[in-house]
């Protein structure tokens, strides 16, 4: 006998699970049709907020009637759980198109339009939806897209949150403003739906990595590639409405869902906006029949192949039946809104010149005059002084020379105690040479900032926050990462410039609850020992390379057995002796943080600490 749910709700079959819960097909008999439901898992039930969560998501939902949102009818106890009983969807979700290969350029942006006003509603009734990917976006049979799971929703300045300080979603399409934690608004959500976007033209998302710290923080750093430069059948009008919805700052992607829709409607040329009728519901595929997602009068070539990779097409396909909703929305349109012919550019530009020759004849006149005046005045500059630029062989000349002439410099400063001094002369240097020994001129700012006093702490904080974002991007590195953002964090806090911390508290929190499991998965003491003694072994050395090849091998030991913290002290040794002291001091503060209160490394990196704060 099938299982009931309130005893009306008969599960037919699992569909799907999630973060939160299972979603079931099932059959109501009292209204005999049917539903959708997602169950709670029971172990979450017993916490108060996720159970909190679980009640939330129904209670938002509820307040939004749209037709490209997921209707959620009703709520029910389930056991020692909850279910939400919601509408149901025959169709397939965006994720499995994009792995088939079923979408071509003009459908991916009608169903972006879709989404992008069914997120409109949802932003003016004060709700963020906060997890748009393309598992969340349904996709009928008739090319009717619907949003679901706004499980990790909440309504704008509500008290509830997902979890104290920590930004929820799925890091591939999370916003910069999600990671950082700060000021989520509706405009997240619709970066979201522009790496959904990108992620179906192409068949790659704008920014991956080995784990989410990576992915996280280059959504906050780094720029994405344009789609057309990964699938060339990319058009410019589509490449515009994504790279704008991928925007860093909030203020330069789109304002609304409304603009969104708008803005990918005409990049696909449509003739009306797509709006949904009850007609349009009703429209269906005949059982057993196959329909390909068509929204347009006629198609155009596919922009995915059959599988996940992009491909040009080699030819267009023919020509496809439109859906007849659609059909009868754009014929009205073109009835209604028929532009007269326009005149020929050219013959406009013609008439006006012939009608305002006098006009035309003085501009020529002062624009030949003052581009004279520019020329004899270049002349003039490059007769009194020369200055290379790059690619010129005078430049790298130049650049030879003032390079000799900054070693000379800094080891000066140094030597006299004006480390400050040589830190601005390297950044000037950097600043007019980017490109010139830039791997030896990094090297150099690295290690004269770390052997900066504490009182200059927002540099000492900056320099703390990109090592850490260093060892991010590398999924063996975390407790370093670790370790340095946190030194940031509290460098930042002491001089009052949290705002300037740009990973935040959430990367923070998230990189807490994924460095347990890290450890446990690349935890390797013999590896570590090897690792420590062959580093002991190189410091015996006096040759530069070997040092070098020394501090590779202590951070190795150090992320192969973090518990260790006897290897965190050896490392902090080797960057005092390197006169790197706010390396060491970073290293010992975390040692002083995480060892036993009643071990020897940790009254011994107490001590060192103190002496290097003194």
């Amino acid at each position: 006998m099938a299982e009931l749910i309130a005893e009306k709700y008969e599960i037919l079959e699992e569909i799907g699970r999630g973060g939160m819960g299972t979603v079931y097909k099932a059959y109501q008999r009292s209204l005999d049709r049917v539903v959708a439901i997602k169950v709670l898992y029971e172990n979450l039930a017993d916490d108060p907020e996720f159970r909190a969560r679980f009640q939330n998501e129904a209670t938002i939902v509820a307040h939004l009637t749209h037709p490209n949102i997921v209707a959620v009818f009703d709520i029910e106890r389930h056991g020692k759980t909850f279910a939400i009983i919601m509408e149901y969807v025959e169709g397939q979700s965006l994720q499995k198109l994009v792995e088939a290969g079923t979408l071509d350029e003009r459908t991916t942006l009608l169903i972006g339009a879709q989404i992008a006003r069914a997120l409109h509603h949802a932003h003016q009734q004060g709700v963020i939806h906060r997890d748009v990917k393309p598992d969340n976006i349904l996709v009928k049979s008739s090319g009717v897209a619907k949003i679901t799971d706004f499980g990790i929703a909440r309504f704008r300045g509500g008290k509830f949150r997902t979890q104290t300080g920590v930004s929820m979603g799925t890091p591939r399409f999370m916003s910069p403003e999600q990671v950082t934690g700060h000021d989520v608004d509706g405009r997240s959500d619709l970066y979201s739906l522009g790496v959904c976007l990108y992620y179906c033209l192409t068949g790659k998302v704008p920014f991956d990595g080995d784990n989410a710290f990576a992915v996280a923080t280059r959504h906050i750093y780094e720029k994405p590639l344009p789609p057309s430069e990964i699938n060339p059948a990319v058009s410019p009008a589509a490449e515009m409405v994504v790279m704008r919805a991928l925007q860093k700052r909030k203020e330069d992607r789109f304002a609304t869902g409304e603009e969104m829709a708008e803005a990918l409607e005409e990049a696909a040329h449509a003739k009306s906006p797509i709006i949904v009728s009850p007609s349009a519901e009703a429209t269906e595929v005949p059982q057993g029949a196959t329909r390909r997602l068509d929204f347009t009068v006629t198609s155009e070539p596919s922009v995915l192949s059959s599988g996940s990779a992009p491909r040009i097409a080699d030819s267009p396909p023919a020509p496809a039946s439109t859906p007849q909703f659609l059909d009868e929305l754009v014929d009205e349109s073109i009835r209604q809104h028929t532009p007269p012919p326009a005149r020929p550019a050219r013959n406009v530009l013609l008439s006006w010149i012939l009608a305002n020759w006098g006009i035309v004849a003085a501009f020529t006149l002062v624009v030949g005059a003052l581009a004279l005046l520019l020329t004899v005045k270049n002349e003039e500059l490059n007769q009194g002084r020369e200055r290379p630029v790059q690619g010129d062989p005078k430049f790298a000349s130049q650049a030879s020379r003032d390079y000799d002439q900054l070693l000379n410099a800094v080891e000066r400063a140094v030597r006299e105690g004006r480390r400050v001094e040589a830190v601005q002369r390297v950044e000037a240097f950097r600043d007019k040479y980017p490109s010139f020994q830039s791997a030896e001129i990094d090297a150099m700012l690295d290690r004269l900032t770390a052997a900066l006093p504490l009182n200059e702490a927002e540099r000492l904080a900056k320099r703390r926050e990109e090592k850490g974002r260093r060892f991010l991007n590398d999924s063996r590195r975390l407790p370093l990462a670790r370790a340095y953002l946190k030194a940031a964090r509290e460098l930042y806090s002491g001089v009052g410039k949290n705002a300037n911390f740009i990973l935040g508290e959430s990367v923070l929190k998230l990189l807490d609850q994924g460095t347990t499991a890290s450890r446990l998965a690349q935890e390797n003491p013999a590896a570590a020992a090897a690792a420590i003694s062959l580093a002991r072994k190189r410091l015996e050395s006096s040759k530069a390379e070997e040092r070098l090849a020394a501090e590779k091998d202590f951070i190795e030991a150090v992320c192969l057995a973090p518990d260790e913290y006897e290897y965190w002290l050896e490392l902090a040794n080797f960057y005092r002796s390197e006169g790197m002291l706010d390396d060491a001091r970073v290293l010992l503060r975390y040692v002083e943080e995480n060892a036993p209160k009643t071990s020897t490394t940790y009254q011994q990196a107490a001590r060192d600490l103190r002496s290097l704060e003194e």
